[in-house]
């Protein structure tokens, strides 16, 4: 362990250290923003024409995005969210985390853009052709057509090579050969079980919805619920990347000062992210859940709970964006042991007495939500979550 050189500036936070951390968020965050979004487009196309089918079909769609959820895209994005610390060394990047560690995050917006572009009208023309066989068929080739695209960027116009970084295979091999895998892993596993155990509990809570005395209401329900917070989600994951860029680069540099002022200006823009949503979720649900389906039944509850959802994002939005400065101060376990007390310590247990013991049904998953967002945020400031404090060594 290197002792850091400390700041000795003043505690005082000037107007004009915020204004500058607000340029360097936004040249972070606007890139990153939109491929989430992106993202988010292709996800919420397909959820569409599932809940065009019918109300079976978009209970079945919920179940299937979970799946797909639990076993693969969960354990991918915490796996790629703990290598962010050492991004510049690591060797075993999803595309997206590499070329955000090379300053090169827009590179991966108009392969994504190409991709739903094609998404949408092969979505439509397949779901009413094969209906949902044909959603999963467009799906699957979306993806392929990201990567196909992603693959002719980096072959036409290479990735900025560092001067340091290997020039071919070989030198690749050998350089993976000496890597510190116990660092990686160390940072790694932790992150990905962080990530793993919030995500797996929508998803278990997806399944319990399966059970209550109208399943098909509830898992239709239940899967607009998850476009929702998905959509709530850009925000966050996107001040929590760049965040733990900020936080981990000025850490890197010996200035704890400015990692703090880092913390504090995304911890303020997540509070506004978070007001936005509960702003949003409760005005324009009406509209909202319209879009997704025409069951009078389904539009009933998930506007009914659309509200109690917002209210989680006031806990998540800032709760997420802190799991990115542990993660650049290079403590992710710290957050998957909140997660894990409270997810299933608190959160697992008070959704299902409320939804099964005193029969709430769907609305006491929802509740049993709530209470697990607002353990996380206790406990987090029961750690100290501020970097100033927590963050005046490097390793």
């Amino acid at each position: 362990m290197v002792e850091a050189r400390h700041d000795h500036a003043p505690n005082h936070v000037s107007m004009s250290e915020v204004m500058e951390e607000l340029k360097l968020m936004r040249r972070l965050c606007l890139p990153i923003s939109a491929l989430n979004l992106l993202h988010y487009v292709k996800s919420m196309v397909t959820v569409l024409c599932m809940g065009r089918l019918g109300r079976a079909e978009l209970a079945g769609g919920a179940l299937a995005v979970g799946l797909t959820n639990v076993t693969g895209y969960s354990v991918l994005s915490g796996l790629a969210l703990g290598l962010e610390p050492l991004a510049g060394q690591a060797l075993l990047l999803p595309a997206r985390v590499y070329l955000r560690s090379k300053g090169e995050p827009g590179r991966l917006t108009p392969c994504m853009a190409l991709a739903v572009a094609l998404h949408a009208p092969a979505t439509v023309y397949l779901s009413l052709r094969l209906r949902v066989p044909g959603v999963a068929m467009a799906t699957c080739m979306t993806n392929f057509a990201t990567l196909a695209f992603l693959w002719i960027s980096l072959t036409w116009a290479p990735a900025q090579k560092e001067p340091d970084e290997p020039t071919d295979l070989a030198e690749w091999a050998a350089m993976a050969h000496s890597a510190k895998w116990a660092e990686l892993l160390r940072l790694s596993l932790p992150s990905c079980l962080s990530v793993c155990l919030e995500w797996w509990w929508y998803e278990l809570m997806t399944i319990a919805a399966g059970y209550l005395r109208d399943p098909h209401t509830s898992l239709a329900a239940a899967g607009i619920i998850i476009q929702t917070t998905s959509l709530l989600y850009t925000i966050p994951i996107t001040l929590s990347s760049a965040v733990s860029a900020r936080v981990a680069n000025e850490l890197g540099a010996g200035r704890p000062r400015s990692a703090h002022i880092s913390f504090m200006v995304a911890m303020g823009l997540a509070m506004v992210g978070s007001c936005a949503g509960l702003t949003w979720t409760t005005l324009g649900r009406q509209l909202w859940v319209h879009v997704f389906t025409e069951d009078p039944t389904v539009q009933s509850l998930t506007t009914s709970v659309l509200p109690v959802i917002g209210l989680c994002e006031l806990a998540n939005c800032p709760q997420t964006t802190g799991c990115g400065v542990l993660r650049g101060s290079a403590r992710p376990a710290v957050g998957a042991g909140i997660n894990l007390c409270s997810f299933y310590l608190v959160g697992a247990p008070v959704a299902l007495v409320l939804a099964f013991g005193l029969d709430m049904g769907f609305w006491g998953l929802c509740i049993g939500l709530l209470s697990a967002q607002i353990m996380v945020i206790v406990e987090k400031k029961r750690e100290k979550l501020v970097v100033g404090l927590t963050t005046r060594r490097m390793i």
